[in-house]
């Protein structure tokens, strides 16, 4: 009876195993400054480089909605270069800043900032490459920003050029959430690891099937 009843556990918790990983998926969404048409800039242009003759205090903007019911929002920012100065805001609250010539992530320490009100104190904190940084639940829009100051040199107080010279900035990063399919999320075709972990709770059952039918007589 013993051996019957361990079975059934293993058939019990295999099911399990399946429901649970039919009933949310993870989507994924690339954050790059390489797909021009996804940033809005401050001047009315797409892309993530001000044309030589444009602003030199301007900023870029990659928004996306999120789906109701999403858990578990987060966003890691992968890599940031701006040219000259550049700070980049999620939903309105900044994540990381970078100056030219610095090291990916690397603090510059105490300058200025122009987010167009003018040259202000600003202290470059830097950031860590890869880190995530959490959205509550229930967030529905994603607004990514990159203010940029086109300077011309690489000191952290210097003051914006009237128009910008080559002024530009690249940047990479992932949003991730969680939807559950009860939701309306569109089923998503198993990865390699899922397909994995899925014949492993197949070969589970198939096994504690095996071992009871063998029990029985």
């Amino acid at each position: 009876m013993r051996k019957n009843s361990s079975a059934w556990w293993i058939v019990l918790f295999g099911i399990l195993g399946f429901c649970g990983n039919a009933q949310a998926q993870t989507v994924t969404v690339d954050v790059d400054s390489s797909v021009a048409a996804s940033w809005l800039r401050s001047d009315g242009g797409t892309g993530t480089t001000m044309p030589t003759g444009g602003p030199g205090v301007w900023n870029s903007r990659f928004v996306v909605s999120i789906p109701a019911g999403a858990t578990n929002i987060q966003f890691t920012l992968n890599s940031f270069f701006p040219d000259d100065k550049g700070v980049v805001q999620l939903n309105g609250t900044t994540i990381g800043d970078a100056v030219i010539f610095g090291s990916n992530g690397a603090a510059a320490g105490p300058g200025t900032f122009d987010f167009g009100g003018g040259n202000n104190p600003y202290v470059y904190a830097g950031f860590v490459p890869g880190s995530a940084t959490s959205l509550p639940n229930g967030t529905t829009t994603f607004t990514l920003v990159a203010f940029i100051n086109d300077t011309g040199v690489a000191d952290p107080s210097s003051v914006p050029l009237a128009t910008a010279f080559l002024s530009s900035f690249s940047l990479t990063g992932t949003l991730s959430y969680v939807l559950p399919l009860a939701a309306g999320a569109p089923t998503a075709v198993p990865t390699l690891s899922e397909w994995t972990m899925l014949l492993m709770i197949t070969l589970m059952i198939v096994g504690a099937v095996v071992q009871l039918r063998r029990n029985r007589r």
